[in-house]
């Protein structure tokens, strides 16, 4: 992606596309820190993976300086560092002018080195560190400057000329700001366009022009101590009104991680990485907001009852002859915006059916409470605050008596 000057064209490369790079045009990076010691796998284009013993020094912009013995000595300078299966060091590609990328004497591509590293770990390691948090943050809300050199990416932004240019020019900005709320589980991203060297926040978002929009829905979430306090969420892009420079991405995996120094109204953030599996990652290392470490009650709504769910159902009809017995079991698909779309089969009073399909509509209070309805019958809900459980039970029309309970599948 080609942004400026002063950064040229930056990729992911997996081991199969390192073999057909040019060894001259490649560049490693790696963590300030040694996390690879002297055993490492070093990647050759002629011969695969492959044992090598490596030794590294530091040099300018904490990148490393690596050379390495082994069976193909050629590839000193160009290998692949993997540390228990997992990719450290994502190549650099320069096919047109490497002469013109000198990181080592700039820091900040020693940060983006650090952040293209982490990007492709972070779709691996959020769910672990999720699942293992103990605990769970509050409310915040933080915004932050998006300048170009964020952007981590295999294919630039679809920005119009005049965005494009007056960022060049230092004329505008992009801010982007999280909202979330740990009520409903939430998390909603907006960016807009400002004069250059606005107040992160700024204090009426609703009066620049939006960038883009989503809502994110968020399925793990998690604090961590160690080694600096941090907290990970992770979950999937449920709408995008306003779509980003790189399309709708309504669907798509988003895990939004970010450091902080305290909690309370007035907050620094970061470094703060978003990555939007599999199109782009937005990394920076600074942000400002507000955070809450005390999460609010989870709340039910429409979004709660999501997803295609078992379900069993029996009681009595009364007829003309009296009380009949009622079963039935079956499925049905909750869009989670008050829809949904019911396949049954069962047997009333000796008389069977069999794959029925018909719409039905639901409403949920944030209580978790709320009704579902299809033709003239009514029954009451009630939905577990993560929408996986859902009991219900007849109420209109009054000879039938039955209640049932389902489960996302």
């Amino acid at each position: 992606m080609s942004i400026d000057d002063e950064i040229c064209a930056s990729h992911f490369h997996d081991a199969s596309q390192l073999a057909g790079a040019d060894r001259d045009a490649l560049w490693n990076y790696f963590f300030k820190s040694d996390w690879c010691g002297n055993s490492c796998a070093g990647f050759s284009r002629n011969k695969g993976l492959q044992p090598v013993t490596a030794s590294h020094r530091l040099v300018g912009g904490g990148a490393l300086n690596i050379s390495a013995s082994g069976r193909d000595s050629a590839w000193a300078k160009s290998f692949f560092l993997f540390r228990e299966g997992l990719p450290l060091v994502m190549s650099r590609i320069y096919p047109n002018r490497p002469n013109a990328c000198n990181f080592r004497k700039e820091e900040k591509m020693s940060k983006l080195t650090i952040a293209r590293s982490t990007v492709t770990l972070l779709a691996v390691l959020a769910p672990l560190h999720a699942q293992s948090g103990a605990n769970a943050p509050g409310d915040f809300m933080f915004e932050r400057v998006l300048p170009l050199t964020s952007v981590i990416a295999p294919t630039p932004p679809s920005l119009p000329d005049a965005v494009l240019a007056g960022i060049k020019a230092g004329a505008i900005e992009i801010h982007q700001r999280f909202i979330y709320n740990s009520a409903q589980r939430t998390l909603e991203q907006l960016a807009f366009v400002l004069p250059a060297n606005s107040p992160v926040p700024f204090p009426d978002p609703s009066a620049a022009p939006v960038a883009d929009h989503y809502m994110i829905d968020v399925e793990s979430v998690s604090i961590s101590s160690s080694p600096r306090p941090s907290v990970i969420l992770a979950g999937h892009a449920s709408s995008n009104d306003v779509p980003t420079p790189w399309g709708d991405i309504t669907g798509a995996g988003v895990t939004l991680t970010f450091g902080y120094r305290s909690a309370g109204a007035s907050v620094q953030f970061g470094p703060v990485l978003e990555s939007v599996s599999p199109l782009y990652g937005l990394y920076t290392d600074t942000a400002a907001g507000s955070l809450s470490l005390s999460p609010s009650p989870r709340k039910c709504g429409l979004s709660t009852l999501s997803g295609v769910y078992m379900f069993q159902m029996g009681g009595s009809v009364q007829n003309s002859s009296g009380w009949a017995p009622y079963w039935e079991s079956g499925s049905f698909q909750a869009d989670g915006k008050g829809n949904m779309t019911v396949l049954d089969s069962g047997n009333v009073g000796s008389t069977v059916f069999s794959g029925r399909t018909f719409p039905a509509a639901y409403a949920i209070n944030e209580d978790c409470l709320g009704t579902l309805t299809f033709g003239t019958s009514s029954f009451d809900i009630q939905v577990s605050r993560d929408g996986k459980a859902i009991n219900w039970a007849s109420t209109k029309p009054s000879f039938v008596v039955a209640n049932g309970s389902g489960r996302l599948q």
